[in-house]
């Protein structure tokens, strides 16, 4: 990537979208996880917002691999300033469980590159899932282990979910509600 392009990159305001649904036109989306759950880049304007998919960045001659790291780093940014809600709770007669908030970013927050590391700091497991009910929601709880997901597919991540010290994973529920992505709403955003 030339110079010019990681200024233009910068200047964007882009974060990783959590959808379900296939695009209408055949784009790629930039990461395809089991069960259809696939991540996209949505660019925030003050007052609109555009979903960017791997053919999108590269004919604005932006590496699709660079601006989705770039974007997950800003998305981190949002969480560190509390931009998006991220909270501690006990279910009502189940174990604790880190809740993630936002209007359409929380279930982005699934592909933070530190998960797993603040799933580990509140609940002090090793094995968790989570639970992507709907866009504007993540919970990560301990996982119940196999065949205790109840309804839900499950998807298990590897990677940047690793803790640095073994080889623990969080897995997946997946059943993101998705309305289509023109209706997302629209929001300003500082990276």
């Amino acid at each position: 990537m030339r110079l010019h392009h990681a200024c233009r990159l910068d200047s964007l305001t882009l974060f990783p979208l959590v959808t379900k649904r296939s695009d209408a036109r055949g784009r790629t989306p930039l990461v395809t996880f089991d069960e259809g759950l696939r991540i996209c880049l949505v660019q925030v304007q003050r007052d609109t917002t555009r979903v960017l998919y791997r053919e999108d960045l590269e004919d604005m001659e932006i590496d699709p691999d660079v601006a989705y790291f770039a974007a997950r780093q800003r998305l981190a940014r949002l969480v560190a300033a509390r931009l998006i809600s991220v909270r501690a709770l006990r279910a009502p007669q189940g174990p604790r469980c880190l809740v993630f908030q936002h209007s359409y970013l929380a279930a982005s927050c699934l592909v933070l590159p530190n998960l797993f590391e603040l799933a580990y700091a509140a609940l002090e497991v090793d094995r968790m899932c989570a639970v992507v009910a709907r866009r504007d929601l993540l919970t990560v709880l301990p996982d119940p282990g196999p065949g205790r997901h109840g309804l839900y597919p499950v998807v298990t991540l590897t990677g940047p979910m690793r803790r640095p010290s073994g080889e623990h994973t969080i897995s997946i529920d997946v059943s993101i509600d998705d309305e289509e992505t023109k209706q997302l709403p629209t929001a300003t955003v500082s990276p």
